[in-house]
């Protein structure tokens, strides 16, 4: 039985959540840099985890920074080991990133700049001379430029990435809920479960089915009750919007843009995602911004021609509206609704 549920919750883990691609992609990409592997599947590892970023992360602006992040790591050539490492450390431990970043008034301002300073100068070279599994993560804990309550399980992040079969990542809120704050304590958890032939990753994925609260987790059970996850973001989306709030909107309506596989209804969802930033830009009084993403978003609506659960059409005709008022200088004082079909 308890094998069972090991093998279920590693299963959930890796397959419904598909949290194992921010690790791949880390893989991936150390072994691009020692010549071991192809930079071609090291980038399209990072890419496919750059789109699911919102399975794991409940924080739309984190989201955002991580994708500029990626996208930058994703251009350039001589990436340290901390950079390598940065896909799976940041998105695993991303709740002690997101409280640094919202905490800390400095480093929320350039938040893309410092988690870039942050891995390419984290010295993570000078920790592979150490044998000792306790000295390499009390060297990484030393160094890290993290306030106490997050370096030691960021550090188990980075430790897990030299050697997965001694260390295990622990998150904040996994290492607060069973008492485990410190180096001493972590080294009794992963020494009990080796010792009852248990690994680190799978003791990880068992406790993170327990005690972590993402947004995959939710997705995943949608996905095996089969609950139309596609529908209940749009409600989402629709609220948002005719409350006014398109630029959340077009948060939302990017997620349904990832979980779709049609590409032709990518397309039409990118016209209408395209339509609430300019609405976004209108109610901001950026009308020439507006403008020009019109000029996009009509095109890719007007060619939609398959059964859409939006008021596509309606919206086509009021962003056309827009647009031509927009041309003549004049104010844009009403905003069409968003309707779920």
């Amino acid at each position: 039985m308890e094998e069972k549920i090991l093998g279920s919750a590693q299963y959930f883990y890796i397959h419904i959540e598909k949290r194992s691609l921010p690790l791949e992609a880390s893989k991936a990409l150390v072994n691009s840099c020692r010549g071991k592997g192809s930079h071609k599947i090291a980038l399209s590892m990072l890419e496919r985890t750059k789109k699911h970023l919102s399975l794991w992360i409940s924080d739309s602006s984190q989201v955002q920074i991580y994708k500029r992040y990626f996208g930058h790591l994703a251009k350039k050539d001589d990436l340290t080991l901390g950079e390598c490492f940065s896909p799976f450390v940041l998105v695993n431990a991303w709740e002690s990133f997101y409280d640094i970043l919202i905490t800390d008034r400095d480093r929320r301002r350039g938040a893309f700049g410092w988690i870039k300073e942050f891995f390419e100068n984290v010295e993570i070279e000078d920790v592979l001379e150490y044998t000792d599994p306790k000295g390499i993560l009390e060297k990484l804990i030393g160094f890290l430029d993290l306030p106490p309550s997050h370096d030691f399980y960021v550090a188990t992040h980075i430790a897990y990435m030299i050697n997965p079969h001694t260390f295990m990542p622990l998150t904040k809120s996994t290492g607060e809920a069973i008492g485990i704050r410190e180096p001493g304590a972590y080294f009794r958890l992963v020494e009990n479960a080796v010792k009852n032939g248990i690994k680190p990753i799978e003791t990880y994925a068992f406790l993170h089915m327990l005690y972590e609260d993402v947004p995959s987790k939710r997705i995943g059970a949608e996905q095996i009750l089969g609950i139309d996850r596609e529908l209940e973001l749009l409600k989402v989306a629709e609220r948002l919007w005719n409350a006014g709030d398109f630029y959340e909107a077009h948060e939302v309506l990017e997620e349904v843009w990832e979980c779709v596989k049609d590409k032709n209804k990518k397309e039409c969802y990118q016209g209408v995602i395209r339509f609430a930033i300019a609405l976004h830009h209108c109610r901001s009084g950026e009308n020439k911004k507006a403008e020009n993403v019109l000029k996009k978003a009509i095109p890719q609506m007007e060619g939609c021609k398959v059964s859409m659960p939006l008021n596509v059409r309606e919206l086509t005709l009021q962003a056309k509206d827009i647009l031509h008022k927009l041309k003549e200088g004049k104010a844009v004082d009403s905003f069409p609704e968003l309707k779920v079909i």
